[in-house]
Formats: structure tokens, sequence, C-alpha cells
């Protein structure tokens, strides 16, 4: 074989096989013990982040109420170096109205979001287009903000 020919067959194959590469989000553990897959290096939509965690046995990151709220707050600060946001396991089933109340839901049971800890002026929806709960990792106290659903970001699962 020709060397450019065997270059371009070991290109061919480094080229598959990275590709294939799965996320593999990192583990950190609560104080009280439970755990969150953080996923830091890999981009996904809502609907892709969501079906990465059923896939590994886990689901998009539910906060239902303030003490949960604290124990991710912990997991993310001892874990996020640079400013990240997040995909978080809710949406507000595509209501389009520009309504700062309109309800959101988890996904994962389709209960009502009553624990809140929106950044101020939350939910907004802008354009109308503003469907799916995300983290802000940048945002002082880790806010919540709804967000486009097809924007890119990492996820945290449990």
């Amino acid at each position: 074989m020709k060397l450019v020919t065997v270059i371009a067959l070991i290109f061919c194959i480094l080229t598959v096989v990275l590709q294939s590469v799965q996320a593999v989000p990192k583990l950190e553990r609560a104080f009280t013990g439970g755990a969150f897959y953080i996923e830091i290096d890999q981009k996904y939509n809502w609907f892709e982040a969501s079906h990465e965690c059923a896939r590994n046995g886990r689901k998009l990151v539910e906060v239902p109420h303030a003490k949960k709220n604290e124990e991710l707050l912990n997991a993310l600060k001892s874990y996020v170096g640079n400013p990240k946001n997040f995909w978080m396991g809710a949406n507000d089933e595509y209501n389009r109205a520009k309504d700062l109340n309109r309800a959101f839901y988890w996904s994962s049971n389709g209960g009502r979001v009553t624990f809140t800890n929106w950044l101020k002026g939350e939910p907004n929806n802008v354009a109308g287009n503003e469907h799916c709960l995300q983290i802000f990792s940048d945002v002082d106290g880790f806010k919540w903000n709804d967000k486009d659903c097809t924007v890119k970001m990492g996820f945290i699962c449990e």
C-alpha cells in the first residue's frame, strides 16, 4: 500500500472513532449522598440532553424544593470552573404566551413546577420561543431562565 493510502485510511478510522465517542457526564455527589451527572464538554439541545440522560437510565435534573436546589448549587459550585449553562428537566409545554407567570412542568412526571429560582424578569418567553428550563452558572446564585429548546449547551442528569 502506498504511504498516502495508509495515511488516508488511518485518518478515516480516527474520524469514525472520534465521532462515535459518547459524552460521559461527570458524577458530582451532593452532600446528602445524592448524585448529579453534569455534562460540561458536549453541547446538546434540550431534547438531545433529555435523550442522553434517558439513554443512561437517568433524567434531566428536577428541583422540586429549596433543599434540592441548595444541593445542586453546592455541586455546581464545586465543579463548574468557567461559566456554563445547563439544561434542566422542565418545559412550559410550548405555551406561546408572553406571560411571566406561565406554568412550567417537570418532564419526567408532568408535575407542575412549584418551587422556582428564576432570574428576575424570567420566564419571559422572548419571541414566543423560549419553552425549556436552563440554569445559568454565569449568574450569581445559579438562577433559572427559559430558553429556546434548540440552543446547544451542557446538561445535568440525576
